[in-house]
């Protein structure tokens, strides 16, 4: 009957989720904790995707659902704990190449996502593995869910991980950010004729003006520093914007595929490797042909990828936090092919704008 009741306006899947899951807790009640797990490893793998399901495990208030929920994480952990331990020995040639380490990492990553599938680390981490592994396709599908399931939880769930993302920080709105959305859909409204933004934009403008109103007597009593840095908590925000916008993707600019060459072909790549090794620093102009150049900066200037907000008065885009299009990452690979000498085995942990 509860899973009738939860499942009438759910899916198929959804139903089939919440059934092993309620399975799983009355094996627990029995005392058949093997047969529980095995029923509830293949319950979570259907979390992210399902809100009903997430909701239902969340809901559950007896101590043996709770003891269940907590050995399933701690399993999941602990896979992603001797994953990060396996990749340390990804430099070292001794035993085995990079990519079979690589892959065994990938391996302990599926099983901990298996246990714990809306740990965000893990996610992110499975999409550098990828990139690694030159999977480029694979890695951002794994960015993007992990972004996209970000949204799903509140601030208090997203610090228990360790990378930061400004998808999660819902508690109120610092000015300059929403001075930049407002300009960024102004500049898509009127000079690139965006539909989506001329919809949005006569609404965002009257939250920019709320805010402003409310940030004209903090001006008045501190210096401009201290205003510009003030924080504003603003419940209403997200229901003026609607929540499809505000931190979110809401326009990728559609651009043509991308021709190679990346790297720039005049490169002297021989000089600048062993500028490296001799000094262990180096500077580089034109690394990039000036048609990806071009590309790159119409993709940050066009798209929606700042979420990030700095309270010192800037923003950012980072790679676990919505900035993983495929132009960025295919920049990443083919700098390690350009200059194998600097980079060897050391792999992309993080980009940002």
């Amino acid at each position: 009957t509860n899973i009738r009741s939860n499942t009438q306006n759910g899916s198929t899947a959804t139903s089939a989720g919440l059934l092993r899951m309620h399975t799983g807790i009355a094996y627990s009640h029995l005392g058949r904790q093997k047969i529980a797990m095995r029923y509830m490893k293949r319950a979570a793998k259907d979390i992210p995707s399902n809100p009903i399901l997430r909701a239902a495990l969340a809901k559950s208030s007896s101590p043996e659902n709770e003891s269940l929920g907590h050995r399933l994480k701690d399993q999941g952990l602990r896979f992603f704990h001797d994953a990060e331990a396996h990749l340390d020995h990804v430099y070292d040639h001794r035993h085995r190449t990079a990519t079979s380490v690589l892959r065994d990492t990938r391996k302990l990553l599926k099983k901990g996502l298996r246990l714990f599938p809306h740990h965000l680390d893990m996610h992110h981490k499975m999409g550098l593995i990828l990139l690694a592994l030159e999977n480029i396709g694979g890695a951002k599908r794994f960015w993007k869910f992990s972004f996209k399931l970000s949204h799903t939880m509140s601030p208090k769930e997203c610090l228990q991980f360790r990378y930061e993302r400004g998808s999660c920080d819902r508690s109120g709105v610092l000015r300059h950010k929403m001075q930049h959305d407002l300009e960024h859909i102004k500049h898509l409204a009127t000079q690139l004729d965006i539909k989506k933004a001329k919809h949005i934009l006569p609404r965002y403008t009257q939250a920019y003006a709320a805010v402003h109103r409310a940030l004209a007597p903090a001006e008045k009593e501190k210096d401009n520093d201290a205003a510009a840095y003030e924080f504003i908590v603003d419940t209403n925000f997200l229901k003026v914007l609607g929540k499809k916008v505000f931190k979110r993707n809401w326009y990728v600019p559609k651009l043509p595929p991308i021709h190679p060459p990346i790297i720039n072909l005049h490169l002297d790549r021989k000089k600048y490797q062993r500028m490296y090794q001799k000094e262990q620093i180096m500077y580089v102009d034109d690394i990039l042909d000036k048609n990806i150049l071009n590309y790159a900066y119409r993709l940050c200037t066009e798209g929606a990828y700042f979420h990030n907000v700095k309270p010192w008065g800037y923003l950012g885009a980072y790679l676990n936090d919505g900035f993983h299009h495929p132009v960025f990452l295919e920049i990443a690979v083919k700098l390690r092919h350009a200059l194998p000498e600097i980079f060897k085995n050391h792999y992309l942990m993080q980009l940002w704008a």
